[in-house]
């Protein structure tokens, strides 16, 4: 049992650093000991002692100390990820689910050209599936729903089809208008243009990238509550 929960612990510690909540800290096996520094004066040199000490989680005789890293400043304005996929999960679907929830941990690990590719894909994700509720049979939307392509023309005849059922049109207007901005932000991460695009490349920066997360979810909201008015409206 000792050895097993020595395991467990150590276990917790590496998934833990991995998902970037505790780092080493100071400190080891033993009680704190103070760090020296020297201080040099007009006339002669002293030193003093700074108190570090971070608690000791480690499994027994380990030699080590953690301590908790503080979430940056952008994770503070954020929803907390499962949050963001409430009341949107019929929109996303499983794998537009797991991209928002990738999408946040890449953007607390600072790797923000994947935080915003995946929140991009996850965007494609819902208007596929919001296409694949609209499409009438035989219709091109509904085989390239089917097919999984072109995802700028899925977009573009899900929105007109939207307007067929009396959707509201401001509605529509700007989840289409959203759609096409994420798309081209996903583009220009996998296919950067030959000269530096400064408007596109500021989507792949920390400010970009928390922007994205912080719009997302309300965009998405707005395009589940459009599934349910055409859901509701018998397909004619």
């Amino acid at each position: 049992m000792v050895l097993r929960g020595k395991h467990a612990v150590r276990q917790a510690i590496a998934e833990l650093t991995a998902e970037g909540f505790i780092t080493r800290g100071d400190g080891n096996v033993y009680e704190p000991q103070p760090q020296r520094f020297s201080i040099q004066y007009s006339g002669g040199a002293s030193s003093a002692d700074v108190w570090l000490s971070s608690p000791r989680i480690a499994p027994e005789n380990e030699d080590r100390r953690y301590q908790l890293l503080r979430p940056s400043p952008s994770e503070e304005t954020l929803l907390p990820a499962d949050e963001m996929l409430v009341g949107v999960g019929g929109l996303l679907g499983a794998r537009g689910g797991q991209l928002v929830l990738e999408s946040r941990r890449a953007l607390r690990r600072g790797l923000y050209v994947a935080a915003s590719s995946l929140l991009a894909a996850a965007s494609e994700a819902a208007w596929f599936s919001l296409g694949r509720a609209v499409a009438q049979p035989g219709q091109k939307l509904a085989k390239l729903v089917q097919d999984g392509e072109q995802a700028a023309e899925v977009i573009r005849l899900t929105g007109d089809r939207l307007l067929e059922l009396h959707a509201p049109r401001v509605r529509v207007t700007e989840v289409v208008s959203q759609g096409h901005q994420f798309r081209d932000i996903r583009n220009y991460a996998l296919h950067p243009a030959g000269e530096h695009d400064a408007e596109r490349e500021a989507w792949l920066t920390e400010a970009g990238a928390t922007v994205l997360a912080i719009a997302a979810r309300r965009y998405f909201v707005k395009m589940a509550a459009l599934m349910d008015i055409v859901t509701d409206n018998p397909v004619s």
